[in-house]
């Protein structure tokens, strides 16, 4: 019970973070800090196993406790100001930073169409192919949501 209490907190702490958000990552093992990057945790019996990237490390689970912290308060936040308007098939976009990719994706997460910003901060792209439904545009690290129909 106690070690499928811990993969529910563990899960939670990994699944959990803001796509904006910066994440510090604390591991302590017998309350020594660890300054590794934990990539996977999985469960061999009562022990958890670390990986961190190319090694990995087997510890009782009892000898563990992993804390990420995220800092992602209001005045964190940015506003995505840009113009879009759907017209003749077409997404135009503007008001992005010059260059700046732009890349657009069905909800179940398939990159449909992707480009790059001009000089002036204005992305032109083909969706007239799309079907009729909801989708994400991306740039950066700004979403928005739109209805193609």
């Amino acid at each position: 019970m106690k070690k499928r209490i811990l993969v529910c907190i563990l899960g939670a702490l990994l699944i959990a973070p803001c796509m904006l958000a910066e994440t510090t990552q604390t591991l302590l093992i017998n309350g020594e800090k660890v300054d590794k990057v934990v990539s996977s945790i999985t469960f061999d019996g009562d022990n958890v196993v670390l990986n961190y990237g190319n090694e990995s490390e087997s510890i009782d689970m009892s000898k563990v406790l992993l804390s990420l912290e995220y800092n992602a308060g209001i005045n964190d936040l940015k506003m995505f100001n840009f113009n879009s308007k759907i017209e003749g098939g077409k997404l135009i976009v503007e008001g992005l930073e010059a260059g700046a990719p732009i890349s657009v994706y069905s909800l179940n997460g398939v990159k449909e169409s992707s480009g790059k910003a001009d000089g002036n901060g204005k992305a032109i792209l083909n969706i007239d192919s799309f079907p009729s439904g909801v989708y994400i545009m991306r740039s950066g690290n700004n979403f928005v949501k739109f209805v193609k129909r």
